[in-house]
């Protein structure tokens, strides 16, 4: 009999988790995720391509930023009940949302930094700032 390798782990295991799915006749998945005011808030104020793709990481970054933060909130949270059991899996997400972090980063395929705010014109007060703060 050939063995069979045992299949990996998830990084973050969350069959222990109370997820209610069942959105009833309330409300579609879209409205729950309120996709139509998401997928809409992209407005690119120039002409050039890789905008939409600057804006679109840009914006997703900001979201995994949102949630990082309230996971690590949540941790604090914990830490001060002294509950430390749930800590490790909010850790675990924090490091999960860093890492999809980095390949969101690492993975962008438009200009570098001054040749999108020269391409940019009408946001370059804003990319200015961000570029400094990312430089940070």
């Amino acid at each position: 009999m050939k063995e069979t390798a045992p299949l990996p782990k998830p990084f973050v295991d969350l069959s222990d988790e109370q997820v209610h799915w069942d959105l009833g006749e309330s409300l579609s998945y879209s409205q729950y995720l309120n996709l139509d005011k998401l997928l809409n808030a992209q407005h690119p104020l120039s002409y050039q391509h890789d905008e939409m793709l600057f804006i679109v990481i840009h914006q997703v970054s900001e979201l995994w930023m949102k949630l990082c933060l309230h996971e690590l909130g949540a941790t604090v949270d914990c830490v001060r009940r002294d509950d430390l059991g749930p800590t490790f899996k909010m850790l675990a997400r924090v490091s999960t949302i860093q890492q999809q972090l980095l390949v969101s980063v690492a993975g962008k395929d438009y200009n570098s930094g001054e040749e999108v705010l020269t391409e940019l014109f009408p946001l370059q007060p804003f990319l200015s700032i961000y570029s400094l703060k990312e430089e940070a």
